[in-house]
């Protein structure tokens, strides 16, 4: 009997022992699996304010380029978000300013040193809109030192901070009036809106509309290998060296988009064609005749880190036209979008410029050219493009323009400028709105 009862007593032990095992095993699952929630749900929670502060990045983004169009950084980063609870993180914010005068913004929420959400968005400036004081603009003529007009026929007012002086018998000479606080005129009619005082004097930031030339480096195929018929497959091309080329031209297979590197001065008068072309040197750039031609759909873009030179009858002609010349450039007869309408042109010269002879800037479409020194106008017709420059402006013979400010003194001897408000809204600098459209938002 003692025997049967020690043996119950031990089966009861073991099934105890058992139950007791068991129910550690159900805890300590329960408990990981509590953990795993647990860690689950941050996970989450941290996603989501990772998400909120990438947004909120995107918003501040929003409101710097509404203050300043212009706006950009490479990374701006917020300081620290919710601080002192588990949400606490920041936002990096880039702000890229393309040359299609698109905007991307690109805003990431960290938080925990481990958890990032991006969101990407493509904007454009609100019609209208620029950062510049858009006082300059309304006018068809400013100059910040002395404006001077000699023969030549304005359509649109004109302002200068320092003196206005009108030499000329023609009545209505100038069709507006003439902004400025100390005037000279031989013939009060020549100026048909009469003088009025300037009582603020409008300020031209010509620093704040030029462009940085981009970093592209050398890379792909030599373009001496090319063969005839001179196809060019491929989507980057180099010469490691000056490259002179007057025996062939290039055209880019459909649909592919081009870049040419050279490393030196490129000069041709042969034709190069493609969808989108761009050609970069390290040296000068010079067309002597020939062409570089994209269609209405298509871009070209010329980057020169010295001059850039168009002679005789070369043309640059694509639906948007950028040309970037670190060192002065010159048009003897070559042209730029000579007939193309609704093309875009816009040149950028650290500088001097001379639009010389024949030559045409923007025929049927809109332009502008921006240069930090002087630019001469000597017989050039630019009738839809704007003229902006550093230092002084010579309005010579027959030259025509949509508009011309300086900040230098400016001479009209025998040009023609035809203000057309549409020019100034298309490139964005009436300032009649303010503010970004955003195009598309995307997660990441």
């Amino acid at each position: 009997m003692l025997k049967l009862i020690n043996n119950s007593r031990g089966s009861a032990g073991m099934l105890a022992i058992l139950a007791m095992l068991f129910l550690g095993i159900i805890g300590g699952a329960y408990a990981a699996l509590s953990t795993s929630n647990v860690t689950t749900a941050a996970r989450t929670r941290d996603n989501i304010a990772a998400q909120y502060l990438a947004e909120a990045g995107a918003q501040w983004a929003i409101a710097q380029l509404t203050d300043n169009i212009k706006y950009a950084t490479t990374g701006y980063t917020s300081p620290t978000k919710n601080a002192g609870t588990p949400t606490a993180g920041t936002f990096t914010v880039e702000v890229i300013q393309n040359e299609d005068n698109t905007i991307t913004i690109i805003s990431t929420g960290n938080v925990n040193s481990s958890i990032s959400r991006t969101v990407t968005l493509s904007a454009k400036a609100k019609a209208g809109n620029n950062n510049l004081k858009t006082d300059i603009f309304p006018y068809a003529a400013f100059a910040d030192k002395n404006m001077t007009v000699n023969e030549s026929l304005i359509t649109g007012d004109i302002a200068s901070n320092t003196y206005i002086t009108v030499n000329t018998h023609r009545k209505e000479a100038i069709n507006g009036t003439a902004f400025c606080n100390k005037y000279t005129i031989w013939e009060p009619a020549a100026v048909k809106g009469g003088f009025q005082s300037l009582t603020t004097a409008p300020v031209l930031d010509v620093n704040e509309l030029m462009t940085p030339m981009p970093d592209i480096t050398m890379a792909g195929t030599s373009l001496t290998s090319v063969s005839s018929p001179y196809t060019l497959n491929e989507s980057f091309y180099y010469v490691n060296g000056n490259y002179a080329e007057y025996n062939h031209g290039y055209s880019a297979s459909s649909g592919n988009s081009v870049t040419i590197y050279i490393k030196g001065d490129f000069e041709t008068s042969k034709n190069i064609s493609g969808d989108n072309i761009t050609i970069y040197t390290t040296g000068k750039f010079t067309l002597n005749g020939g062409s570089v031609t994209a269609p209405a759909t298509g871009s070209v873009k010329i980057y020169a880190n010295d001059t850039v030179t168009l002679n005789n009858t070369a043309t640059i002609t694509g639906g948007n036209v950028t040309v970037l010349a670190k060192k002065g450039m010159a048009f003897n007869g070559g042209s730029i979008n000579h007939s193309l309408p609704d093309a875009v042109s816009k040149v950028y010269v650290t500088g001097n410029v001379a639009l010389n002879n024949a030559s045409v800037v923007s025929g049927q479409g809109t332009g502008m050219l921006v240069a930090t020194g002087t630019i001469n106008l000597n017989g050039g017709s630019a009738p839809k493009t704007i003229f902006i420059a550093n230092n002084n402006i010579e309005g010579n013979s027959t030259s025509t323009a949509a508009g011309i400010y300086t900040n230098g003194n400016l001479n009209m001897n025998g040009a023609t400028i035809a203000y057309d408000s549409n020019v100034i809204d298309k490139l964005g600098l009436s300032g009649t709105a303010s503010g970004v459209v955003v195009n598309s938002w995307t997660n990441k």
